[in-house]
């Protein structure tokens, strides 16, 4: 879910793709963070799994923008935008 959110915002936005890379993936270490202060106890696994999953949107975002590129230059769509870069 985590990588295929991160990939839309990407392919949709593709201008800055470290912005929905850090959104996403920052959000998950956020809430195992809350889960402590609320008396949860998560395990050493789910805790390293949220970190895990910051790296997944990040190889998501760069995905979707190499998504979004590729459609351009197969479909012919946004060939002036490819140009200026």
């Amino acid at each position: 879910m985590v990588t295929g959110f991160t990939m839309f915002l990407a392919y949709r936005r593709p201008e800055r793709v470290w912005r929905w890379a850090l959104l996403v993936g920052l959000s998950m270490p956020a809430a195992g963070f809350v889960a402590l202060l609320t008396r949860e106890r998560p395990s050493r696994g789910m805790i390293a799994g949220t970190f895990a999953g910051l790296a997944f949107s990040i190889v998501a975002a760069i995905g979707g923008r190499v998504l979004h590129r590729a459609r351009a230059i197969l479909f012919n769509t946004g060939t002036q935008r490819l140009r200026e870069k």
